[in-house]
């Protein structure tokens, strides 16, 4: 029985690192979750940055390439063009349009767009992919921790139910051999009572005998006689006296039988009574460890808790995400207004 509390302690430990790793492992979700979005983060303003200083170099050119024709006049024959200039103006005969200010606003509006589309599906793929993995692992957990309890219930049941029943299975036989032993006791009391009935009738037929020899003794005078019917109850006496030690003998023995039968009985009941005590005590540690076995589902229940606890916060923690992509997203509407 110590083994398997060993073993039901050494599982509940086991239980409590998966509950500690899990929460690690959440944890570490949650920093990886708070790095991606600093990093996202990062990267939106670095390309807003860059947007911004390609939008004011290109305001600077335009600028430039206007001052240079306003100052050259009309050219004569062909003109190279600036780098700066061919970059923004495809044909050098062509004037600046007025509305270049208004395409590159709209271009960067498309950018910042796709921007904002490219770093909320890079988020939500992240964070459908972390969620994923810790629901497989977490059902994959779960699935494990469930077979080897229903392993253990098993284990333990079956192994009461072989103590149990070989303990009423030796409690039948040791009744059988009680109740067999009572009765060749009753047997042996009879015998032994009609034993002491023949040897008091022995008893008093000798006694009758004796009488009668006494009387006939006093009857005959004659030698012959007498010395005749000395030796026939000599003879007949040895005889008698021989049936009694026999008798005696046979007595004595059965008082040996009984005495030995009665130390067995006395045993078997000993025994009787002990197994009833270890049957006893069976019971009450079959009830323990249904007890215990209670517990440790209780454990898993509450554990299983826990685990919906934890990945309703993790389904949190990605609300949360969103809602600060959402306001990074009006940060930067604001600050792009401003």
């Amino acid at each position: 029985m110590d083994k398997y509390i060993r073993k039901l302690k050494y599982r509940l430990r086991e239980l409590k690192m998966q509950r500690d790793a899990f929460s690690l492992a959440c944890q570490g979700i949650e920093r990886d979750l708070t790095d991606e979005h600093a990093a996202t983060a990062r990267a939106y303003a670095t390309a807003k940055q860059e947007l911004l200083h390609v939008s004011s170099r290109g305001s600077d050119d335009v600028a430039r390439c206007g001052d240079r024709r306003g100052s050259a006049g009309e050219p004569s024959g062909p003109v190279d063009p600036s780098p700066s200039c061919s970059l923004l103006h495809p044909s050098s005969s062509k004037q600046v349009p007025p509305d270049n200010e208004e395409e590159d606003q709209s271009v960067l509006n498309t950018l910042d767009s796709n921007m904002q589309e490219f770093v909320r599906n890079a988020m939500e793929r992240s964070t459908s992919q972390m969620v994923a993995k810790y629901q497989a692992l977490l059902a994959e957990k779960e699935h494990a921790q469930e077979a080897q309890l229903q392993t253990l219930r098993e284990y333990y049941t079956h192994s009461m139910s072989s103590s149990t029943a070989d303990a009423w299975a030796t409690v039948t036989q040791l009744q059988a051999q009680t109740k067999a032993l009572e009765t060749d006791k009753t047997s042996l009391g009879l015998e032994f009572t009609q034993l002491k009935i023949d040897h008091a009738a022995l008893k008093e037929e000798l006694q009758d005998f004796q009488e009668r020899v006494r009387l006939q003794d006093e009857e005959n005078t004659s030698a012959k006689s007498f010395w005749q019917k000395s030796t026939d109850m000599i003879k007949e006496n040895r005889r008698l006296t021989e049936e009694i030690v026999h008798l005696t003998s046979e007595v004595a023995k059965a008082h040996e039988v009984i005495a030995a039968k009665e130390a067995a009985i006395t045993a078997l009941q000993v025994s009787v009574h002990e197994l009833e005590v270890q049957s006893k005590g069976m019971d009450d540690e079959k009830r323990v460890w249904s007890d215990r076995l209670t517990t440790v589902e209780v454990a898993q229940h509450q554990m299983t808790q826990d685990n919906t606890a934890m990945y309703a916060q993790m389904m949190a923690m990605q609300t949360g995400c969103d809602a600060r992509l959402e306001q990074m997203k009006a940060q930067y509407e604001h600050q792009r207004r401003t």
